[in-house]
């Protein structure tokens, strides 16, 4: 299902003036990314952990950066991080193909447990200069 501007916030600013639209990742849409790493982030607009935006794995303590995905439309994209695990832990710029999307932590931690959701903002930034963001949960761990 697309994320409609009822659940995401602000609309598109700027670029060529077409939407930005960022649609919920699927369990075997993470799966075939086969992305490499110890723990995973991920990005998530209601409950944290369910239906993320964006995808990340990478390796604890590694200068291998890490790796992602979001899906665009329907079109699922590849996206990646400085620092492996650690360097996604406090937010991070994520870099693709004519994209960057920004984790932004917001806000402290909901609940408890080894890897508890913290309030963030993901902005999702296109080469033509659009961007949109959207409020939701960081949620790092195993």
């Amino acid at each position: 299902r697309l994320v409609t501007l009822d659940e995401a916030g602000a609309p598109t600013r700027g670029g060529d003036g077409s939407a930005i639209v960022l649609a919920p990742l699927s369990g075997p849409e993470v799966e075939s990314a086969v992305l490499a790493g110890e723990l995973a982030c991920s990005f998530s607009l209601g409950e944290a952990g369910r239906d993320p935006l964006l995808f990340a794995r990478g390796d604890v303590a590694s200068t291998v950066p890490s790796r992602g995905v979001v899906k665009v439309g329907d079109q699922v994209e590849s996206v990646a991080a400085p620092g492996g695990f650690d360097g996604m832990l406090r937010g991070t710029r994520f870099s693709g193909a004519g994209k960057t999307v920004d984790i932004a932590l917001t806000g402290g931690t909901i609940g408890g447990g080894e890897s508890p959701p913290r309030q963030a903002t993901l902005t999702y930034l296109r080469a033509d200069g659009a961007e949109r963001s959207w409020t939701g949960w960081w949620q790092c761990g195993p």
